[in-house]
């Protein structure tokens, strides 16, 4: 975590409306989720998605995405989960149409189960997060 914090605080510095800092980030929150801290990661997340949203250039914030989604599951709060992934979703949909292949979109096993108890599953593989 101590690396990412560092790197994050460099970035803010020298880079801060660039795509290194959405990175670094994310890159924190992702930290926050391996030392099971999920308020921590949950505002990371949020300032991950924010700042590659206020990008110059387009660039979409999939893993902060999958991220805050994540760190909403651990706190039991699926229902918000879902929603993420859903509103995310359907953002890609309107910007690359309903065929978009590069998103996150690949998590949904296609059962009719919601995203959320997809992505469930796929937290339960044991080395995803690791």
């Amino acid at each position: 975590m101590v690396h990412a914090k560092i790197a994050a605080g460099i970035f803010q510095v020298h880079d801060p409306l660039g795509w290194r800092m959405a990175q670094a980030q994310n890159e924190v929150c992702e930290a926050y989720i391996a030392a099971s801290k999920y308020e921590e990661a949950l505002q990371q997340a949020e300032l991950s998605i924010k700042s590659y949203f206020a990008l110059p250039e387009d660039d979409y914030p999939d893993w902060a995405v999958m991220n805050k989604a994540y760190a909403l599951y651990k706190l039991g709060r699926l229902d918000e989960a879902n929603d993420t992934l859903e509103d995310y979703l359907d953002l890609r949909a309107k910007k690359f149409g309903p065929m978009d292949s590069e998103s996150l979109k690949s998590v949904h096993n296609g059962t009719g189960t919601t995203l959320a108890d997809s992505y469930a599953e796929l937290a339960n593989a044991s080395t995803y997060w690791v």
